[in-house]
This record gives structure tokens, sequence and C-alpha cells, in this order.
């Protein structure tokens, strides 16, 4: 099964870390900043500064907009395309 998500042509468009940023989001719904630094262990700002170019990228979209507390989720043509 793991074989079959790895064919998909969007899976290979994505970097290292966003591949590996999908196991997040095959556990919840959303994620923050301080779950990405759990992940690869580097700075909350690194993280911060990742999640920006992501939803500048259209990986991910902010779902949640407050300042200490902002969430992420995936954007939905990488939710149908790679988590299904």
């Amino acid at each position: 099964m793991a074989g079959a998500r790895d064919q998909s042509p969007m899976l290979r468009k994505l970097d290292p870390r966003q591949r590996k940023a999908l196991d997040l989001f095959r556990e919840h719904d959303t994620i923050t900043s301080r779950d990405l630094v759990g992940l690869f262990g580097f700075s909350e700002r690194t993280a911060r500064s990742l999640l920006s170019a992501w939803v500048e990228g259209g990986f991910v979209l902010v779902a949640d907009p407050a300042k200490k507390s902002r969430k992420y989720s995936l954007a939905a043509k990488y939710r149908r395309g790679v988590l299904t």
C-alpha cells in the first residue's frame, strides 16, 4: 500500500520535509509550528518560516490565524491526491 502512495506524481513533487510532514497530517487535521519542531528538531522560528513558505507554495493553508496558536491544514489538492 505504501508503494502505491509513492507512485503518486503529486508526492514526487514534494520535498523531503513536506513528505515527512504528511505523517503529521495522516494523524491530525491541523498542525502547529510546535508539531514541526517535534518532528524535525529545529527551532520554533525555523518551523514558522518553513510553514510560511509552505503557505506561499500552496502546500498548507492557515486554518486558524491566531498569533500564538496558529494552525495549518493540508491544502485540499494534497489531501485528496496524497492522503487518500
